[in-house]
């Protein structure tokens, strides 16, 4: 098997967007999903693991990956589980919350299959969130493709991408999370998910408790919508600012920019420690342009910026 840039693992599901009258759009989604399309959009050998249902949602969102350029050897189709569903709302200013009709669907039962070690074993990152953490055999299934990916000197970038209605208390939420964080190379997370897991309300003050509670952690990306991100590993912190742009929908903005960044780091040939923050600046700002445009179409895989849009601006 040829070698991958970047194995992302977790939920692959149907995200139903209001429209401006009556009724709800289809937009295939999930947030590993949404950020291994951005990458392959960007030139990364990518591929998927997770699980749909045997039915029409599943086959059609495995059939949108694959379009994307994405492997999906290693995404199954349960005949016992339906494929996720969620509903978006969203506020005045673009900013979404999600319905889910998820529990006892087919991402929450995923087991760990060969092939899907056979992916990890020849990727350079592996890339999870915490939502596949959440119920049933898919938590000790990312946790098993996480120690294998150890094993394999395989990096690991974590998103916990909270989502409290998944979880049966915040505190299996912080649980889950915290175990997770002990086996990331690269951190992202949203200002409010920082605070959740540091108790810090300060980013930088959040950012320096995480490298210090997790030694394996060498870099950390704090999203702060608008207002952009801020940068930090060992050598210190940098913050970068976003592009102003007339957001109706957030969804997917944050995997946008983490496909973006992990493009630019693995195509750097540096570890994550290795960066210069001038380095690391380049590339949270093209991270930010491809956050910033996503938030400009309805979706997540098809409001994504091309290349050629990123550079624009």
């Amino acid at each position: 098997m040829s070698q991958l840039d970047l194995v992302s693992v977790g939920e692959l599901l149907v995200d139903f967007t209001p429209l401006e009258k009556d009724g709800f759009q289809y937009n295939p989604g999930g947030g590993p999903a949404n950020m291994v399309c951005m990458a392959a959009k960007l030139g990364m050998r990518t591929a998927f693991i997770g699980q749909v249902g045997a039915d029409v949602f599943g086959e059609k969102l495995a059939a949108k990956l694959a379009s994307e350029g994405v492997e999906v050897s290693a995404l199954s189709f349960s005949e016992q589980y339906p494929t996720t569903l969620a509903f978006v709302h969203w506020a005045e200013n673009g900013e979404r919350s999600f319905s889910f009709y998820r529990h006892g669907s087919a991402d929450t039962m995923m087991e760990v299959r060969k092939e899907a070690l056979e992916l990890i074993e020849n990727a350079r990152y592996l890339f999870m969130s915490s939502v596949m953490m959440a119920e049933g055999t898919s938590r000790e299934s990312c946790f098993q493709m996480m120690e294998y990916a150890k094993e394999k000197k395989v990096r690991i970038a974590f998103d916990p991408n909270l989502r409290r209605n998944l979880w049966d208390s915040e505190q299996a939420a912080k649980e889950q999370i915290i175990r997770a964080l002990a086996y990331a190379d690269v951190v992202k997370v949203s200002e409010e998910e920082l605070t959740f897991v540091t108790g810090c309300e300060e980013p930088q003050k959040g950012i320096v408790r995480l490298l210090d509670e997790f030694p394996n952690i060498q870099l950390v990306l704090v999203t702060l919508g608008a207002a952009g991100t801020i940068a930090g590993h060992a050598g210190g912190q940098i913050a970068v600012p976003s592009y102003e742009v007339k957001a109706i929908d957030t969804t997917g903005a944050g995997d946008a920019f983490m496909g973006a960044f992990l493009s630019l780091l693995i195509r750097s040939g540096q570890t994550p420690e290795q960066l210069r923050l001038e380095e690391a600046e380049q590339m949270v700002r093209f991270a930010n342009a491809a956050g910033a445009l996503t938030t400009t179409r309805k979706g997540g895989i098809d409001a994504q910026p091309s290349l050629e849009e990123i550079l624009a601006i």
